[in-house]
This record gives structure tokens, C-alpha cells and sequence, in this order.
């Protein structure tokens, strides 16, 4: 959403932009969540996906996932194809796990009361030799410096209380580089 001004000559005047997505919206207090499955299964946080408190930093996440598609065009937690039969939701886990694992205490804790805590275990379990995880912090792109890869992994902490809030990222030196 863009909050604007015109002049008589045509020139606008940005006074404010706020990333919105209207999909599933609402308006939450301090500290306060939803609780459920919400959002695209795609850019849903761990958290999300779990069905556990969603609040500000599982908008966070998003945000990460978007500034990485911004850099690299690529949804990163898309799949090519689906076993049959296979939940969606299950292999988006596996992705953020593989990109992002292992997969914290601070996460299992903050989900434990969930269904999706024993798939997220299971899920972790699961990479050895010859399923091996496939680390973010190890990609290589042109379009992910270093740099980059340092703030979207921040970002992209799979413990929700250990993710930085906006007010921290705004400050963040990643945004004054050229």
C-alpha cells in the first residue's frame, strides 16, 4: 500500500509504503497471534505451518523469503512435484529444514503443543548421507552476496524468538549498502 500525494503538475510524493497481503489479515494488539494455518504455504513461516502462535515475527519470515525472491526470482520453498498423496505443507517443512535446520529447541518448544511438532521431528530426522540437507548459508547465486545471505539468514531463523524484529532490521547496515 502506497500513501501518496499529487501535484497540480503530476509529480507524486511517496509520504509512506507498507508491504501488506490481504489474504488472511488482522489486526493484532501486543503480543498478541493467531492461531492456525494461515497464509500461502509457500511463504508461511515454521510456526505457521504448525498452526502455533502466528504474530509479527512470522511476518518477519515472510518478509525474509520475499527479500530472497526479490534477489534471486526464486520462491525457495517451492517443489517441482508432490508424491502422491503427499500434504504440500509436509514438503515446504522439509525444504525450510533442509535450507534452514536443524531444526532448534526453541522451535520444537514454541510449537511442541502442535500436531505438526511430531512431523517437524520426523522431518528432521530424516536427512543423513544420502538425503543431506542443503544449507542456505551455502548457495551460491551472483545474486546472493555474502552479505545477503547473512541478513536473510538472520531473518530466516527457524526459532521465532530469535528472529529480528522490524524495528531491528530497519537499522540493520544491510540496508545502507549500495
Amino acid at each position: 500500500m502506497i500513501s501518496f500525494t499529487s501535484s497540480p503538475e503530476g509529480d507524486r510524493h511517496v509520504h509512506r509504503v507498507t508491504l501488506t497481503d490481504t489474504e488472511d489479515a488482522a489486526k493484532l494488539g501486543k503480543g498478541q497471534g493467531v492461531y492456525g494455518q494461515v497464509g500461502n504455504h509457500l511463504w508461511r513461516s515454521p510456526e505457521a505451518h504448525a498452526a502455533t502462535n502466528v504474530g509479527k515475527a512470522s511476518d518477519i519470515w515472510s518478509y525474509g523469503l520475499t527479500g530472497v525472491y526479490g534477489l534471486t526470482k526464486l520462491c525457495i520453498l517451492a517443489y517441482d512435484e508432490l508424491e502422491e498423496g503427499a500434504l504440500p505443507e509436509v514438503q515446504v517443512l522439509d525444504n525450510i529444514l533442509s535450507y534452514f535446520g536443524p531444526l532448534p529447541l526453541g522451535l520444537f518448544e514454541y510449537v511442541e503443543s502442535s500436531p505438526w511438532s511430531h512431523v517437524l521431528v520426523q522431518l528432521d530426522q530424516s536427512f543423513n548421507k544420502e538425503y543431506p540437507r542443503k544449507p542456505f548459508r551455502l548457495w551460491e547465486f551472483d545474486e546472493l552476496q555474502p552479505d545477503d545471505k547473512d541478513f536473510f539468514g538472520r531473518i530466516l531463523n527457524l526459532d521465532p524468538r530469535k528472529r529480528p524484529s522490524a524495528e531491528e532490521l530497519l537499522v540493520d547496515p544491510w540496508f545502507s549498502m549500495p
